[in-house]
């Protein structure tokens, strides 16, 4: 006399067994994040002092970069116009802007002159062009 099929994935329920209760979700799964502060702060002061003692190496590797980029047959033309534009910029008889060309030129050597610097650099690259046009166009 048995009126109810019973299959092994569900439970039989009896009828004093009270019915089941939903699943209760925690409201975070995530863990909880701390920071520590002491250390955040040390790595800061640490990044600052590796930067300070890098600094006149960043400006004369953008310069010396530059240059060599300026002359390289394999640079873009749009490359080599933000360079020119890098070099052409105005100079200023303050303190001039970090990674400027003359900022670079002036961490390099403050010796040099930066209008004059720029002058030579532009007028070598200059004789630099021409060999090139007159190269291609003596090959064609």
């Amino acid at each position: 006399m048995y009126t109810r099929q019973f299959s092994f994935f569900e439970k039989l329920a009896s009828p004093e067994a009270p019915a089941p209760s939903r699943p209760v979700r925690s409201t975070s799964s995530k863990p909880a994040v701390s920071i520590n502060a002491k250390a955040v702060y040390v790595g800061l002061v640490q990044d600052r002092e590796w930067l300070a003692s890098q600094w006149e190496a960043l400006h004369v590797w953008l310069l010396k970069r530059h240059l060599r980029m300026l002359v390289c047959p394999l640079t873009q033309i749009a490359e080599r116009a933000d360079i020119l534009a890098w070099m052409e910029a105005p100079l200023t008889h303050q303190r001039p802007a970090a990674l400027s060309f003359q900022a670079c030129v002036a961490v390099y050597d403050p010796r040099i002159d930066a209008d004059d610097f720029r002058r030579a650099v532009l007028g070598q690259y200059r004789q630099v062009l021409t060999r090139r046009t007159a190269f291609f166009y003596r090959e064609r």
